[in-house]
């Protein structure tokens, strides 16, 4: 008998290669949240069809590994309550990898505990997920991109509106904004140069003219008396 808990947050729809080949002894747990709780068409088929026995465990997101953490939880729960189990953890998360190291090759119940990226890879004997593996989901994602890509090429594109021509007095402001402004620091320079404006010359004092005085007149002597 083999238990899959398989990390739907991290693997999606690849994790699920090989699920044709379960038997009705074996168990599939499905660990999701709500970031991720959609399943495509033909996968749900895959999954109706499944002579193994599925179940949906939804996960309450507190907080980050909220997943892992309660997957591990209910792992050492069936662990201490089986015998003779072969148990997958399927997920890329590196992170299980150590858990390992806790449980051994067996446990005392005589269970297994693997990790694996594909359910046709926790059947295998190797511990860690083999190059075959990785081949077979980057396949998988590689075909999932490329149905993506025809997707958007099949979608017509958009007429873009043709722009109007700048208008003169537009023209002219576009031309005045890209002059650069002339620094105060610039002009300082331009003004040693001799390109600043002459400086004036003092004004000549006017001269000044002496009115003459005003004419008197001398008195007349007075005429002389005849005898």
């Amino acid at each position: 008998m083999s238990v899959f808990l398989i990390d739907y947050e991290n693997l999606h729809a690849s994790a699920f290669s090989g699920l044709e080949e379960l038997s009705e002894e074996d168990r599939v747990l499905i660990f999701y949240t709500n970031n991720s709780d959609n399943l495509t068409f033909s996968l749900m088929e895959r999954l109706v069809r499944a002579k193994a026995k599925i179940q949906y465990m939804k996960v309450i997101c507190g907080g980050k590994n909220s997943l892992d953490f309660q997957l591990c939880s209910y792992l050492g729960y069936l662990i201490g309550t089986s015998s003779d189990t072969r148990f997958c953890i399927v997920s890329r998360d590196k992170g299980y990898n150590t858990m390992l190291s806790l449980w051994g090759d067996k446990t005392e119940n005589g269970n297994t505990v693997v990790c694996g990226v594909t359910i046709r890879n926790g059947m295998n004997k190797s511990v860690i997920a083999d190059e075959a593996a990785d081949v077979e989901t980057a396949a998988e994602a590689s075909a999932e991109e490329q149905e993506q890509t025809q997707l958007r090429a099949e979608q017509p594109e958009l007429i873009q509106p043709e722009q109007a021509e700048p208008t003169p007095e537009q023209t002219e402001q576009a031309a005045a904004e890209a002059q650069p402004q002339r620094q105060p620091e610039e002009q300082a320079a331009e003004a040693q140069n001799g390109d600043a404006q002459p400086e004036q010359q003092p004004e000549k004092p006017k001269r000044k003219y002496n009115r003459r005085a005003p004419y008197k007149r001398k008195p007349k002597a007075p005429a002389e008396q005849s005898a």
